[in-house]
């Protein structure tokens, strides 16, 4: 009998390391190593570094604006050519790589797709001898029909010479 004791108070002491070490196991460690806080802290003070002499070392594309005098000089060609009739010239837009033109006109064309931006490349487009093109030449410049609102405009570009 004094076996069957001895035993079972070893298995017991057995059963209760097993969970104890089982507890200790379980628990989170909250504390985070000063290795890993430094680690961290490089890290971050590296990539903040780095995206500032990104930032700071791109430079701009110089944009290139119309000038008031050649926007008035397009202004004026394009109120010459629709004076007449029931076309008119609407207004001009300018945007820092484009030049949009817009014409008001009565009624919708019957012409649909291509065959629209071929009219309007052939018929509205400044011939390549205007003196136009001295002042579009570094923008691409667009030709609009509308006949409701600006937004649902029809256009092309013209073909610079």
């Amino acid at each position: 009998m004094t076996q069957r004791t001895l035993k079972h108070a070893e298995w017991l002491k057995i059963v209760e390391s097993r969970a104890s070490q089982q507890q200790l196991q379980i628990k989170p460690k909250n504390k985070l190593s000063p290795a890993v806080i430094w680690t961290f802290v490089l890290a971050t003070i590296i990539s903040l570094v780095s995206a500032w002499a990104f930032v700071t070392e791109t430079p701009e594309a110089p944009t290139q604006q119309l000038s008031k005098e050649s926007q008035m000089r397009i202004n004026r060609y394009f109120t010459k050519q629709y004076m007449v009739g029931s076309w008119q010239f609407s207004h001009l837009k300018t945007s820092k790589d484009d030049i949009n033109v817009f014409i008001r006109i009565p009624t919708k064309l019957a012409l649909t797709g291509q065959a629209l931006k071929g009219y309007i490349e052939q018929s509205l487009c400044p011939p390549t001898s205007s003196n136009v093109w001295r002042d579009v030449s570094q923008f691409a410049l667009y030709m609009h029909l509308y006949s409701d609102t600006p937004r649902h405009s029809d256009y092309a570009k013209c073909k610079a010479p």
